[in-house]
């Protein structure tokens, strides 16, 4: 038997794999100055320089190492903690907010599809943050459902 394996070990490492996942996720940007497609595309030079970042931000799996760990630590509480005690007035807001937060990743995301090309740090910032956030803010609104709808709390949804 593995010493310190407790469910409270388990929920921080699944943590800390939603943090790093985040990390993880524009490394390749970060580290190897490989750019994002399809936000980049105006700035490479080759087809190949595009396929490649195509490929790298889209298929390796590492891209999806927090989405992931929030899939697993929704499987913990499905499983685990289904009758998890919340007030109705905080599972009202969760309604609201989760949805809306994913809702908002998405329109984040779109935000870069008519993008003029003009690259300054700032805008290279949000561009990794939304890489990187983005999909955590779209696996809230999706687990939350997932979630709510597991454990009875799904109502006429």
């Amino acid at each position: 038997m593995i010493p310190f394996i407790t469910p409270l070990f388990g929920l921080m490492f699944n943590i800390y794999m939603i943090l790093m996942g985040i990390l993880i996720c524009i490394s390749p940007k970060l580290l190897f100055g490989i750019k994002i497609s399809p936000f980049e595309v105006s700035t490479m030079n080759s087809l190949t320089e595009i396929k490649y970042s195509i490929i790298r931000f889209t298929q390796y799996t590492d891209q999806y190492i927090s989405s992931f760990a929030m899939g697993i630590l929704l499987g913990y509480l499905v499983r685990k903690k289904p009758n998890l005690k919340l007030r109705k007035i905080f599972e009202i807001i969760l309604w609201i907010v989760c949805p809306f937060i994913s809702l908002l990743s998405v329109i984040w995301a779109e935000s870069f599809v008519h993008f003029n090309g003009d690259y300054t740090s700032k805008n290279q910032l949000n561009l990794m943050l939304c890489m990187s956030c983005g999909k955590i803010m779209w696996s809230l609104g999706v687990g939350w459902t997932i979630f709510a709808c597991s454990t009875g709390r799904g109502g006429r949804v």
